[in-house]
């Protein structure tokens, strides 16, 4: 689908000139390909370089994979969205794991949930959709986008039994979507939206080495409630994990300061865990916890009583809060303080339905929200982790972000863990490292902006990614015919500090294999010509560089150099990933777990 936009010519951005040269969807940037950029004051650039990467062999590596692979995506899942439609969410019928989503029916086909797979090698695999028994309809409608298009699969869910039920084999090339509608014709009273998993035939292929180090991110809640000199305690345990994890800590508790005090001397992130009220939970009794029935004024006085309690928290996360996290009024007032305090917000995601990631975007905070809780057993919380982390080396250039709690078998299970993570190429980032402004064709936060000039259309050709908005990108079909368009993405970034920069758009031979990018950050300007017609679709790295908080920097796609007639050239999306800033207090250039 095209829809074409009337668009005045805009002024590209101007600069020094500092560098040149051609990076292609599939190539990566080693650190001595890196330009030479001019440190921004206050700020050391991370050490890096490919030379860091694992020290484990390919071979080694895949050892540790599984002989199938899988992947689950849940309707908890942040790859999970309901696109449009009344589907409503209850926890009171069986699920996979916590709740289902259903919408009552037949309707038209205009009411959409959707899953999508981030992490999915190339290959093919069974597809498979988990439902419980129940009177659900007889002919739901799936859509699936596979390698070579979309296919339309009709599957019941009536009274089919607990478990999971098939949708067919497919191929695919890249992240997946899979999409159900409200549309069916026979029997069943409702159709239900729970959990997708795909599972690869045999093995799938040893991941390649990416430009930037496979990793996940651990945020331990619950702290503060027991003292964190105590040698062999759970929470001292957490403090003296080998990597920086980040630690989120109650207010107003017995050791709240003194948990503080010890993660930052320990080199781990601290944020603040803000009790919030939850779905059937008790609508008084906790002076630090937010209410739905709270004034605007009210809620900013727990947050800045809580806050001040917690001097050096980079963050703030929500403990609970199914119920509060669903209100967009609260979660907006919340939101503002924190970017008043230089604050990062990671939504604990305790219900899919939560606002809380998008009001914090749309404030313009760096935010991610939680893609697993790890609590189990020992080995359970293992399994967890490795399979978070199997993901990420399929999908290095997306977050992976988990929880835990102070728990004996979480921090055993991490502990043992660890050795095998090494051994993988995985490491552990604090949240916030993990973070990311993204601008979008379809997304624009406040500060932030997209401005194409030229003879741009839309196209719903555009990278899957759960990080993205699923609408469209912006695409010149036949550049040398109409030479001259270009597109200007402008972040608006919170903290100024080093940024890894990512060009997101959906790889395929029809596009041009000469678009110039300019990156203008602190210093000058850097170009370099992006090969679009590799696959897969993915997220593909530009470099790392220094920029300036605000919006003085930008990133510009120009379709001037693009000679090839009839090639596309798309501007879809760049994320912009805080690597490191004289903000936070983990800025040390060591990172690796030992």
């Amino acid at each position: 689908m095209r829809r074409r936009l009337r668009i005045l010519p805009a002024v590209l951005a101007t600069g020094v000139l500092l560098l040149a040269g051609r990076l292609s969807a599939e190539e990566t940037l080693t650190g001595e390909d890196r330009v030479a950029v001019k440190a921004l004051p206050g700020v050391a650039e991370p050490a890096w370089s490919v030379a860091d990467y694992a020290p484990a062999a390919a071979a080694a590596r895949q050892s540790l994979l599984q002989d199938t692979y899988t992947v689950i995506v849940d309707n908890e899942n942040p790859g999970y969205s309901v696109e449009s439609g009344s589907w409503e969410l209850d926890r009171d019928k069986p699920a996979w794991q916590n709740y289902i989503y259903s919408i009552a029916g037949p309707g038209d086909g205009s009411a959409r949930a959707t899953w999508i797979a981030d992490s999915l090698p190339p290959g093919t695999y069974d597809l498979d959709f988990f439902v419980r028994n129940g009177d659900y309809a007889s002919d739901a409608h799936y859509e699936v986008e596979h390698a070579t298009g979309v296919a339309l699969v009709v599957a019941s869910q009536y009274y089919v039994g607990d478990g999971w039920h098939p949708l067919g084999r497919f191929t695919f090339d890249g992240p997946a979507r899979v999409t159900l509608t409200d549309y069916w014709t026979s029997g069943g009273e409702r159709v239900v939206t729970d959990a997708i998993r795909f599972t690869s035939l045999g093995a799938v292929s040893p991941p390649t080495i990416n430009a930037f180090t496979p990793h996940i991110s651990i945020c331990i809640d619950d702290a503060g409630g027991s003292n964190p000199a105590t040698v062999g305690s759970t929470i001292y345990r957490f403090l003296h994990l080998p990597c920086p994890i980040t630690i989120a800590v109650f207010p107003h508790s017995a050791y709240t300061t003194q948990t503080i005090a010890a993660g930052l001397a320990l080199g781990k992130e601290m944020i603040l865990h803000q009790p919030m009220q939850y779905v059937d939970g008790s609508s008084s009794g906790d002076p630090d916890r937010l209410y739905e029935w709270m004034s605007d004024a009210q809620v900013l006085e727990v947050i800045r009583n809580n806050l001040d309690d917690c001097p050096g928290v980079v963050g703030m996360n929500n403990h609970q809060g199914s119920l509060i996290t669903q209100n967009r009024r609260i979660m907006d007032v919340v939101c503002a303080e924190l970017k008043a305090r230089g604050l990062f917000f990671f939504d604990s995601r305790t219900i899919s339905a939560s606002v809380a990631f998008d009001s914090a975007k749309d404030t313009g905070l760096l935010a991610g929200e939680r893609d697993e809780f790890i609590d189990s057993t020992v080995q359970g919380t293992k399994d967890l982790i490795l399979q978070l982390a199997r993901e990420a080396l399929y999908a290095p250039n997306v977050p992976h972000l988990a929880i835990g709690h102070v728990r004996t078998d979480t921090i055993q299970g991490i502990e043992e863990v660890l050795p095998e993570l090494e051994a993988m190429g995985v490491e552990v980032w604090p949240i916030s490292r993990s973070l990311a402004h993204v601008v979008a064709a379809d997304y624009v936060y406040p500060g932030a902006s997209v401005t194409p000039s030229g003879d741009w259309t839309t196209t719903d050709d555009e990278l899957l990614s759960k990080v993205l908005p699923r609408e469209y990108a912006l695409v010149i079909d036949n550049p040398p015919a109409s030479p001259g368009n270009a597109c200007v993405f402008t972040p608006h970034l919170q903290w100024e500090g080093w940024y890894r920069v990512y060009a997101g758009f959906a790889g395929d031979p029809s596009n041009s294999a000469e678009v110039e990018v300019w990156i203008d950050h602190w210093g000058g300007r850097t170009s370099l010509t992006l090969d679009q017609s590799s696959r897969p679709k993915a997220w593909h790295y530009l470099g790392r560089y220094p920029f300036q908080a605000g919006a003085s920097g930008s990133v510009t796609l120009r379709d001037h150099l693009c000679t090839a007639p009839d090639r596309r050239v798309l501007a879809d999306s760049f994320r912009f990933v805080l690597d490191a800033s004289a903000s936070l207090p983990h800025d040390v250039p060591a990172w690796r777990l030992y």
